[in-house]
């Protein structure tokens, strides 16, 4: 029989959003995991005498993960945002300073340079 510890993971993600003002947001979003789980050891050994006998253990592997993520909406007039966010290393996903900028106007200007040139 194998002494087997205890195992879960639980979960928790949130997130919350407000304005700094009439043309600033900013928005955080966090999630939490922590996995307690095992890992299993299943060996053949020699002992002292040279013979051969079998190993069997589960041992303790808790992780846990934390991840933060804040951004800022920027309105520089009705059309155009400037995003920025930041992602922390931990995910190695998305490890840098994200800025977008959406600009509208420019996007209308290409499709009536596109209507014209029909």
């Amino acid at each position: 029989m194998i002494n087997e510890p205890p195992y879960y993971s639980t979960f928790l993600n949130g997130n919350a959003s407000g304005s700094l003002g009439k043309s600033v947001s900013w928005f955080v979003n966090a999630f939490r995991r922590d996995n307690e789980s095992n890992s299993i050891i299943d060996a053949e050994l020699l002992n002292s005498s040279g013979s051969t006998y079998n190993f069997t253990e589960a041992v303790a592997n808790p992780q846990s993960r934390l991840d933060v993520n804040p951004r800022f909406d920027f309105a520089f007039g009705a059309n155009n945002t400037l995003i920025v966010r930041w992602c922390p290393p931990a995910g190695r996903a998305c490890s840098r300073l994200h800025v977008r900028l959406r600009l509208q106007r420019r996007r209308n200007l290409i499709d009536r340079g596109r209507a014209n040139a029909a």
